[in-house]
């Protein structure tokens, strides 16, 4: 008898307990905020425009911006320009080419707000990022922020294998 009076005493203890548990303030739980949504930039269809008369020049554009590529015995000079009112970023544009061919990174710097340009000497290194550029892919410009649109840029085909011939011609003969 003397052990259920114990049991009952010791059931009696737990319950008045668990009472207090449930009566004790709740924690403050601080939730953190939601990750910021990703900045997508949008991706513009862009296409082709070759020229082989003083310089070997190509244009890949859309209606509010381009990217020129002038390629010379010396050098290959990629510029973008940007046709709307806002103009490109202060501090440099980011030009970011990923496709099936290859992917490159440069930074261009700009006398204006509309038009910004990387110079590279001529060499067999500059003239592959070109003919990747040639096979197709997307070029990202800027930061995701700086609300410049990707363009998505075709293959260049025959005409591109054309304009190509231009640019090996100014090849160094030593490479």
């Amino acid at each position: 008898m003397r052990c259920e009076i114990v049991g009952g005493m010791l059931a009696c203890a737990m319950l008045v307990s668990l009472a207090d548990c449930a009566n004790a303030p709740k924690p403050h739980v601080v939730q953190a905020p939601p990750p910021p949504m990703p900045v997508t930039q949008k991706l513009i269809q862009a296409h082709w425009k070759f020229a082989s008369v003083d310089a070997c020049t190509a244009t890949v554009a859309t209606a509010l911006l381009s990217l020129d590529i002038i390629v010379s015995p010396r050098e290959i000079a990629v510029s973008v320009r940007r046709t709307s009112h806002r103009g490109l970023p202060r501090n440099g544009t980011l030009i970011d080419f990923a496709g099936g061919s290859g992917s490159w990174s440069v930074t261009a710097q700009g006398p204006s707000r509309h038009k910004a340009t990387v110079v590279q000497p001529m060499s067999e290194a500059a003239a592959a990022r070109v003919l990747a550029l040639l096979a197709g892919g997307v070029l990202h410009f800027g930061e995701p922020g700086d609300g410049l649109p990707a363009l998505r840029v075709p293959a260049g085909g025959d005409p591109a294998r054309i304009w190509y011939e231009c640019v090996r011609r100014d090849l160094p003969a030593n490479e």
